[in-house]
Order: C-alpha cells, then sequence, then structure tokens
C-alpha cells in the first residue's frame, strides 16, 4: 500500500515539471478554426502570423500550430491537417530563426481587435 502511495505522490510531483519542461522549447501556438487564424501563446511576428493567415484564407480548415525550438531551429508541430496545408505552414515557419520568432510580439486575436473599436 505505501508503495502505491508513494508512486502516486511520485506523478503528482512529477507531472508539472514534465509540463514544464514541454512548454519551456514552445515558441508560440496558433489554432485555426474554419480558416480563421487565432493567436493562443507565445511570440509570432507580425510578417508570420500574416503569412500563416494567407494560408488559411480561404479554407474551412481547423487545425492548431504548435511551433518549437528543436536543434536550433523553430518546427511547426501541426494537429488537425494533413497534406498541402501543413507542408506550406512548415515551410513559412522555416524561413524564420528562432531569435526572430522570440523578437516577436504577441499579436492580439481578431475578438479582442472587434471589442477595441
Amino acid at each position: 500500500m505505501n508503495l502505491i502511495v508513494g508512486l502516486v505522490l511520485l506523478l503528482c510531483f512529477a507531472a508539472p515539471l514534465v509540463w514544464a519542461i514541454r512548454r519551456s522549447t514552445e515558441l508560440f501556438v496558433l489554432r485555426v478554426r474554419s480558416g480563421r487564424v487565432e493567436f493562443v501563446r507565445g511570440r509570432v511576428p507580425a510578417a508570420l502570423f500574416s503569412d500563416v493567415e494567407d494560408i488559411f484564407a480561404r479554407t474551412t480548415a481547423s487545425a492548431e500550430i504548435r511551433v518549437v525550438a528543436e536543434g536550433g531551429r523553430p518546427r511547426a508541430l501541426v494537429r488537425g491537417l494533413e497534406g498541402g496545408l501543413s507542408q506550406r505552414v512548415r515551410n513559412v515557419v522555416g524561413r524564420f530563426h528562432i531569435a526572430e520568432i522570440r523578437a516577436g510580439k504577441r499579436p492580439a486575436n481578431r475578438a479582442q481587435r472587434r471589442r477595441r473599436r
């Protein structure tokens, strides 16, 4: 019984550590809903955000785009897309360096922009 309690406690303390390590390499996350790109977290250059919006402008796709630093280069992890669109996202992200992405700003979501008007 003590072994089970010890393992449960170890898992409870290890889970936040694993979550923090995973998020430490994350540069930004975007969510696409019905072709509209929404900023979730991180920093993204305006040019990169605009290029991603252009990719999804004429689609009704829904996806999550998570960009992480891997091997000194940004890597796009796309969930919910296959084929051409995901490759286009990877191509656009690959044009930028990690330093450029980290120097980017936090763009306002379209919903937040509408509220300001």
